[in-house]
């Protein structure tokens, strides 16, 4: 991952999931949340230092279980937390450049507090890896996008 990728914390990996998003999965639950929706089931990785930290081993293992052939996944689900929250954005930004390169017609679905116009201006202001993370893959919705549960 390199010494210039911030760090990142996580709650959970889950490299078989066929809950958080369509067909078998992998799951990964990062810690930091600025938004607090109420209704969050997740209240627990809002801390930025909740959890344990997001390491080389855990990044090379997504990779690995993206390219098994015996029990294919469709792609990776990112939740949390907030993986666009700004501490997780090189982090991220990493690991779905690495999806790209090296998981060909994998997809990803990331469940974020920000609406698309707030990360796409976010992603004008911020650096590059919060405007790949928005461009390339899926903001798939909040607790703010659900009005049953904002209430």
């Amino acid at each position: 991952m390199g010494s210039s990728v911030n760090r990142m914390n996580y709650h959970a990996y889950y490299p078989l999931d066929v809950v958080n998003g369509p067909g078998t999965r992998c799951t990964l639950f990062v810690s930091g949340c600025v938004h607090q929706c109420r209704g969050c089931y997740n209240k627990s990785t809002w801390r930025l230092t909740s959890g344990q930290l997001f390491t080389p081993e855990i990044e090379d293992r997504i990779v690995t279980d993206l390219q098994d052939k015996v029990i294919p996944r469709q792609g990776l689900s990112l939740s949390g937390g907030d993986p666009l929250h700004p501490q997780n954005l090189s982090a991220v930004d990493h690991l779905l450049q690495r999806i790209s390169d090296e998981c060909p017609g994998k997809n990803v679905w990331m469940w974020t507090g920000y609406r698309l116009d707030e990360s796409q201006r976010r992603s004008a202001a911020d650096d590059r890896s919060s405007q790949r993370a928005c461009r390339r893959e899926i903001c798939a919705g909040s607790a703010r996008s659900f009005p049953c549960l904002a209430r």
